[in-house]
């Protein structure tokens, strides 16, 4: 009864096509790993969490400059005297604009399906950047947003639960980001990815003594706050590449 449930709520909310190239190659049971073993962390001693991230895990990689365009992973962070966990889904999201009538797309909210329902949840945008270096070859600025929204920890463990019942058609977790001007986007993330990154964590942690976690070195300056800072391996594409890729898209 419990696994007819479960399968029930997943087909109530995910649904979608596996779209990664190298992932198809895989087999499934080997994709958990593969996200698992790609996770990033950083564990600097003055900072009292520690971040983990799935943006190594896939890039999806356009023309023979294998560009890499808009992109979404994940980010846990657990904090050292606590251990609480917290987590959140990232969005990189490029776009052209041009003329003094521009605007932002300022995505301001992401909607998914939960088992109680749909759920809205504001989110917070963390970075912007406008290049507009290529705009006498194609007339057009490049713009982009970074834009990070909380998931709950008791969503990604039941996704993540569910990542051995899934079929080929259901290794997806798809949202939506609600635009203030423009339209709005749909984007989806693997299931796979999320239990790779909860099974990451938990490792991390118990290999981590209650007394290595705890500490931490006195602050000389503030530091960033981890789950506001931009992730730093995100490389931003040439506007001068992207933006016929762009262009041609719309």
């Amino acid at each position: 009864m419990q696994k007819q449930t479960l399968t029930a709520i997943l087909l109530f909310f995910m649904t979608g096509c596996v779209t990664n190239p190298p992932l198809d190659t895989l087999p499934k049971s080997d994709e958990k790993q593969h996200f698992k073993k790609t996770v990033t962390i950083k564990d600097h001693p003055s900072q009292a969490v520690i971040t983990f991230s799935t943006v190594k895990g896939f890039q999806e990689k356009h023309n023979t400059h294998n560009v890499v365009w808009d992109d979404n992973f994940l980010r846990g962070f657990i904090d050292k005297r606590t251990k609480a966990k917290t987590y959140q889904i990232y969005n990189v999201i490029y776009y052209a604009g041009s003329g003094s009538d521009f605007r932002w797309k300022h995505f301001s909210q992401a909607k998914y399906q939960t088992p109680e329902g749909e759920k809205s949840i504001p989110t917070t945008l963390i970075k912007k950047h406008e290049d507009c270096t290529a705009i006498q070859f194609h007339g057009q600025c490049l713009y982009s947003e970074h834009i990070i929204f909380k998931i709950e920890g008791a969503l990604l463990r039941m996704l993540a639960k569910s990542n051995a019942l899934n079929t080929p058609k259901e290794r997806t977790w798809q949202y939506q980001l609600i635009s203030k001007s423009g339209e709005n986007r749909s984007d989806k993330l693997q299931i796979a990815e999320m239990a790779g990154l909860l099974e990451r964590m938990n490792e991390y942690i118990i290999q981590k003594t209650t007394a290595q976690l705890g500490e931490k070195e006195d602050e000389k300056e503030p530091l960033p706050v981890p789950s506001l800072t931009p992730e730093p391996l995100i490389k931003p594409p040439s506007a001068k590449v992207l933006l016929p890729l762009i262009l041609k898209a719309n």
